[in-house]
């Protein structure tokens, strides 16, 4: 294990150790010569002491420096340290695919998609760069902190004009194609498998198959169906499981013939839900952590004598042919040929055709006799040029070296190495924002291929960063802000702030600044207005405050006087406050409008002023009947308090009345209109 702080390659200081698989230990370090954090890929030691693995290593690498997509990991460089191997990556900071899947169970189908057509995107890259992943599973796949999906680990990867895989079968079991399984010929109809598998334990929770050990997973890669994702989760769309059953078909000439078409595929299942247009369907297949393992010869011999793929070993010579040509059809579908083998007889073809054309033109020159020697052989040497299509061994003298390592050096140091081996250097130049001038960028050849002494490599060295002006596009929308800076050629960030003098939407400023100079390619960040800043206050308490002193507790705060509505209150005197809202001690933004009640004192009551007073008969015949009338003065105001016509057993006559005052008054008597006595009264005050 690396310490923090350990140097590679003069340039990458490792920060700490992020993770560790069956081949090597993967470092998060920083980049010294470029300023930037990568992720450092050590080969384990045991493997770094084989030359021919560590050589297929560095010739892996070199391949997948090629992949550049946004859903690969990109590898930046190479190289070798006092005996470790070790590869730099691109940091995608996250969490593997696999732990994403753990910790939510298993994902919605609309997730599974999304992420599919995406690692699907990475692969489609590597396919068309002729370059196979063969461990496609949950843990070689990142789900960046961004929500970005990178394919990572090609570190087993292969060209796909390899011949096969060893017997010493290097993956993941749970995820292997049948053809991995019995270590047959692998394309990228083998990822497709992967694929499925994965796209399976996404929607389910679980792979397939599983097993107490490697060879009895691996038999039912071969021999067992995969149970159909809708009998575990039966909502899944009919269109997804269609997709999946048909990229994990056993055969491989019922799986999707590229990743290309499985895209279209998948871009389609919430659209035609019933599944009826995916095509070919043949359903002919049925898991849990699968870390990377390295089944031996024997597994491989087991898995193939049960299976019925086994052949009686062969002696080294005859193994190491096979390690350079496709296995015979002993360990393939009997209705296929190795696209190697078919490649072989269309070029033997070929050289037979050319061959009978060269002895045909030499009889009919011969015939005619009529050019020289010279130009017969001219004529002949011309004709036998071979098609670089043709696969034979090189009858050519010329020495062959190995290609080395060059990408990272500067271009003396590069020219100067590829001349020492006798190779001729081709230098082309491009910008780059990653590598530093005059640096290697790229070799058109991997390293570590054997070439014939005299040939031509392409080298492309960086010219170093281009340098832009920045547009100023202070004061404008964020949309044709952004759009600005992408016709320039720039990334764009964005981050928002309040502003008292830009409107919201709008840009307040910009890093770097208008006018100055960038790298193409480089990051601007625009900050957007959010428009006035809206703080929050407390309300302050307005209970019995006059509307002055109010007014001036909510200027202190920034807050506004709302409505004034008036109330008697018996606890409260008249002019201050009896109630607000809100309340005190709310929680509002700068501006809220406060609304209060403003006392009008006690509420006014009605009062009476009662008085009683009993009259006696003015008249002593008892038989006469009048109308007698009843006159209340007081105050100076008068007002008649009875009238009524009465005999003489009316008498004494008890009358109530209210008067105009508390306190003394006088009653006259009138008996048909002429006063004949009078009463003094007191009146008394009365709530009513």
């Amino acid at each position: 294990m690396l310490q923090s702080g350990t140097i590679l390659g003069n340039r990458y200081e490792i920060i700490k150790l992020v993770g560790s698989g069956g081949m090597a230990d993967v470092y998060k370090a920083k980049c010294h010569r470029l300023n930037r954090l990568v992720a450092i890929k050590v080969l384990k030691q045991e493997f770094g002491n084989d030359a021919d693995f560590v050589k297929r290593f560095h010739v892996e690498a070199q391949a997948a420096a090629g992949l550049i997509h946004p859903n690969i990991v990109n590898i930046y460089d190479v190289g070798e340290e006092a005996g470790l191997h070790y590869i730099v990556m691109e940091l995608a900071e996250g969490m593997t695919l696999q732990s994403y899947i753990h910790k939510k169970g298993r994902l919605t189908a609309k997730e599974t998609v999304h992420i599919s057509i995406q690692i699907a995107q990475g692969l489609e890259a590597a396919h068309n760069n002729n370059t196979v992943h063969r461990d496609i599973k949950p843990q070689n796949i990142i789900v960046t902190n961004e929500g970005r999906i990178k394919v990572t680990d090609f570190g087993i990867a292969r060209a796909s004009n390899a011949n096969t895989i060893t017997m010493a079968t290097i993956g993941s079991v749970h995820y292997f194609s049948p053809e991995q399984a019995r270590g047959g010929y692998v394309d990228a109809r083998s990822d497709i498998y992967s694929l499925g598998i994965t796209m399976y334990e996404m929607v389910t929770g679980h792979v397939p198959f599983d097993g107490e050990n490697p060879v009895t997973v691996a038999l039912k890669h071969l021999q067992e169906e995969v149970i159909p994702p809708s009998q575990i989760v039966p909502d899944i769309p009919k269109s997804l499981e269609n997709i999946i059953l048909k990229a994990v078909n056993k055969k491989v000439e019922f799986r999707y013939p590229t990743v290309t078409e499985m895209i279209e595929d998948l871009k389609k299942v919430f659209a035609y839900t019933d599944g009826n247009y995916v095509t070919d369907l043949s359903r002919n297949n049925e898991a849990v952590d699968s870390p990377t393992i390295i089944m031996s010869g024997n597994d491989v011999d087991q898995i193939k004598k049960i299976s019925g793929h086994y052949q009686t070993p062969q002696p080294d010579s005859e193994r190491k042919k096979e390690e350079t040509e496709p296995e015979s059809g002993i360990f393939h579908n009997p209705d296929e040929m190795n696209p190697k083998l078919e490649k072989l007889i269309f070029g033997l073809t070929i050289v037979v055709g050319v061959i009978f054309a060269i002895i045909f033109l030499t009889f009919i020159i011969k015939t005619m006799g009529g050019r020289s020697s010279s130009d017969t052989a001219k004529e002949v040497t011309t004709t036998q040029e071979i098609p670089s299509t043709v696969s034979t061994e090189t009858t050519s003298s010329a020495q062959l070296v190995i290609m080395p390592n060059v990408i990272g050096k500067t271009r003396d140091e590069a020219v100067k190495e590829l001349t020492e081996r006798n190779l001729k250097a081709e230098v082309q130049t491009e910008i780059s924002n990653d590598v530093e001038k005059d640096y290697v960028i790229r070799q058109s050849i991997p390293y570590g291929y054997d070439l014939e002494e005299g040939e031509t490599v392409t080298i492309v060295v960086s010219l170093g960063r281009e340098q832009v002006e920045v547009p100023n596009v202070v004061g404008e929308k964020e949309s044709s802000a952004k759009e600005s800076m992408t016709k320039k050629g720039f990334q764009v960030s964005t981050k928002e702030d309040y502003s008292d003098s830009v409107e919201e939407g709008k840009v307040i400023e910009q890093s770097p600044k208008g006018g100055e100079k960038a790298d193409y390619g480089s990051r601007v960040t625009l900050t957007i207005s959010k428009g006035p800043e809206t703080k929050e206050v407390t309300v302050p308490s307005l209970i019995g405050k006059t509307q002055a002193e109010v007014k001036s507790l909510l200027n202190e705060r920034n807050l506004r006087l709302g409505t004034v509505k008036e109330e008697y209150s018996d606890r409260y005197e008249k002019g201050v406050v009896v109630s607000q809202n809100p309340g005190n001690g709310k929680k509002v933004e700068e501006g809220t409008s406060v609304d209060i009640v403003i006392s009008l004192g006690e509420e006014p009551k009605n009062y009476r002023y009662t008085g009683q007073v009993t009259v006696q008969c003015p008249f002593d015949d008892e038989t006469e009947e009048g109308t007698i009338s009843l006159v209340l003065s007081q105050s100076g105001r008068t007002k008649t308090i009875f009238n009524k016509r009465v005999k003489a057993d009316n008498f004494p006559l008890s009358v109530s009345f209210d008067g105009y005052a508390e306190g003394s008054g006088v009653v006259a008597v009138y008996w048909n209109g002429d006063q004949v006595d009078s009463y003094s009264v007191t009146l008394e005050k009365v709530e009513e």
